[in-house]
């Protein structure tokens, strides 16, 4: 029977709208873990490029110190001053600033202590520019087997001094050669620095010379830029944690949750860090983790699954509207060549979607003249019925180009005729003048006889899922704090100028751009005035740069600039103009009254193609430096012979 036939065809439709959401769920699904995926490997990169330098310091003043040990230099007892059984440099022998104490085992310090004591103090001056370099890196020290430990910052004897306990802490114990037979470097637990109260885990090192055991060289890290770097990569969906191999959280991003919300008993860890798939699926979360390196560290990405499974049902609302009005057009169809009698019912609940729905639909004869247009579609273009019916549709006032629409429309109604749909993206004009991206589809009605043939035109506006989509994808090439591009950003920039270059042989210049002494204005004023100035210069250079000029944050307060098509000479003018009007600029913070001046040194590098890009991005490193040790306050282009010297040497120094 007909109605028992009608029924039959609903129930297939029914299940096919089942089963194809369940497939583009499982797909989208699929598909967003497979980019988030992609994105923990770029996390796991910003991590390693975070923690590299403190590991690379700390090796390179071990080898330092191996050296002085095997050239036995020094043999004299340094000038120091006894207290009971203990002793500390004198502060006024020493030329760096630090900070040597130690306990004495006999009355008259032993040469073997005196030689290794001098070889320790030759390190101040490796200790000061690690500081200097590494604001991360809070202390450094070496710690002897002969009871001393030398320590950069200088600590006064009353605020620190060795005791026998000193040598039974974690960060001197794990690296003993019985705890630590493979000589590498260790990783203590988290604790509060007893001097600053942070948050630190110290590294270190165990210092053979000769294949004989001395002591330890150890940094105590800060865990603020690791937690910055998780956060800067974490999106909506995904967040970042870091845990060390005892199950402690070492950094995590803070966008929708803190610390307290993730547990990580002994149990996780494990699965974590030996299963195959290093994979948690919890109640609430979904966790994968991954090794940083050779690091006893793990970095781990966290997904809300609540939220994971709102954002793929949301992207289910396109293809379930498609279906459900296939469904809902099939059943007119099937009705108006079965029984007059449900052509009327079916006609009236057509109409209540029709004009009810929130999307332009249009109905067209084979020559694309429109035969009815629902509500939405007249008040997209603010027509009245009458004002469309039976006029052709490429002449309503939403294409932007008619001929162009016209020729279009008659393809596209040729291919729904002959091939069942048409699917595609235009561009169309709302009545108040904003060009909207239209998702736009053609199905074809009485298809059983051509000379009936009519077409269904489905509009759905999904400009506002374009524009998310455009600021996701900016989000990723902008910094957070400044507005400014990002590494990744510049990178793209770089390869744009590159490739124009190459092809239509103008050039272009890159400058790195540094404040002389932020430090300075942070501890004066605080970081968040700190801050304040870093947005405000963007501004400033913004103003002072031509609009196809590019400024990027490179890192901290140091920022690369790129100067489209200029040459030599005409870069080295416009920067220089800019660092003038930054340093004459007063900067204003809301905790401070009086303006703040402050001056920037200036690299720059005329783009040479016969180098990489890494290559020319350390010319203009070469000579923002230059200009930094050289008065700093000016603007120095890359390519004298004594600047290339001078690198060259600060290179070789260890």
């Amino acid at each position: 029977m007909p109605k028992n036939r009608q029924i039959s065809i609903n129930i297939i439709l029914v299940v096919v709208m089942l089963v194809s959401a369940a497939i583009q769920y499982k797909s989208t699904y699929d598909n967003r873990l497979e980019k988030i995926d992609i994105q923990v490997d770029y996390t796991l990169q910003a991590v390693e490029n975070t923690i590299v330098q403190p590991l690379e310091q700390l090796e390179i003043i071990r080898l330092q110190m191996v050296s002085f040990l095997q050239e036995r230099g020094d043999n004299g007892v340094p000038d120091t001053i006894s207290i009971g059984d203990s002793y500390y440099i004198n502060p006024d022998s020493m030329s760096v600033q630090s900070s040597l104490t130690g306990i004495l085992k006999t009355p008259v310090m032993s040469s073997q202590t005196a030689f290794e004591a001098n070889a320790a103090i030759k390190l101040n001056a490796a200790f000061e520019k690690v500081i200097e370099n590494t604001p991360e890196i809070k202390w450094i020290y070496y710690t002897s087997q002969n009871q001393f430990l030398n320590i950069y910052p200088f600590v006064d004897y009353d605020s620190y001094h060795v005791t026998p306990e000193t040598f039974q802490y974690d960060f001197f114990r794990i690296i003993s050669p019985e705890e630590n037979p493979d000589r590498i470097q260790k990783w203590t637990k988290l604790y509060n620095d007893q001097v600053t109260g942070e948050l630190m885990i110290t590294i270190s090192l165990p210092v053979y010379a000769n294949d004989v055991y001395y002591g330890a060289l150890s940094i105590d890290y800060t865990l603020n830029q690791l937690s910055d770097t998780l956060k800067q990569q974490s999106e909506d969906l995904e967040n970042y944690a870091i845990f060390n191999d005892f199950g402690e959280v070492v950094a995590i991003s803070y966008n929708s949750f803190s610390a307290d919300t993730i547990t990580l008993n002994t149990e996780m860890m494990k699965t974590l860090t030996s299963s195959e798939d290093h994979e948690i699926i919890s109640e609430k979360y979904l966790m994968k983790t991954i090794r940083v390196g050779d690091q006893p560290l793990f970095l781990t990405s966290i997904i809300d699954r609540e939220e994971m499974q709102f954002y793929v049902l949301r992207q289910l609302y396109p293809i379930m509207f498609f279906i459900f009005a296939a469904l809902i057009i099939v059943n007119l169809y099937y009705r108006a060549i079965t029984i007059n009698n449900q052509l009327l019912k079916s006609e009236h609940q057509f109409k209540t979607l029709f004009n009810q729905s929130p999307q332009i639909i249009v109905i067209l004869d084979k020559h694309g003249k429109i035969i009815d247009i629902n509500r939405f579609g007249l008040n997209f273009m603010k027509l009245k019925r009458e004002q469309a019916i039976d006029k052709a549709f490429h002449e309503l006032p939403c294409w932007v180009n008619p001929e162009k629409a016209a020729a279009d429309i008659k393809m596209q109604i040729e291919t729904t005729i002959h091939n069942g749909a048409f699917q595609g993206e235009y561009k169309m004009r709302h009545h108040r003048g904003s060009l909207k991206n239209i998702l736009y589809s053609m199905v074809p009605l009485d298809e059983y006889d051509s000379r009936m043939m009519k077409v269904v035109v489905l509009g759905i506006d999904v400009t506002e899922q374009k524009d998310l989509q455009y600021q996701l994808e900016n989000m990723t090439r902008t910094d957070n704090l400044t507005q400014a591009l990002n590494r990744r950003g510049m990178m793209t920039v770089l390869e744009q100028n590159i490739s124009r270059t190459e092809r239509t042989g103008s050039g272009f210049a890159i400058l790195l751009c540094d404040i002389d002494f932020f430090k300075q204005v942070n501890d004066t004023y605080g970081h968040e005035c700190g801050d304040e100035i870093l947005v405000k210069l963007v501004q400033v250079m913004e103003r002072h740069l031509r609009a196809y000029d590019h400024i990027g944050r490179w890192g901290g307060e140091e920022f690369l600039i790129v100067l489209e098509s200029v040459n030599c000479e005409l870069g080295y003018e416009i920067a220089d103009r800019l660092r003038v009007a930054i340093g004459t600029n007063p900067f204003r913070c809301s905790a401070v009254s009086d303006p703040i001046f402050i001056n920037v040194t200036i690299g720059m590098q005329y783009y040479d193609l016969s180098a990489d890009v890494k290559q020319n991005i350390v010319n203009a490193d070469t000579a923002l430096y230059y200009g930094k040790r050289n008065g700093r306050n000016q603007t120095i282009c890359f390519g004298k012979t004594d600047m290339r010297e001078e690198a060259r040497n600060d290179r070789e120094q260890p």
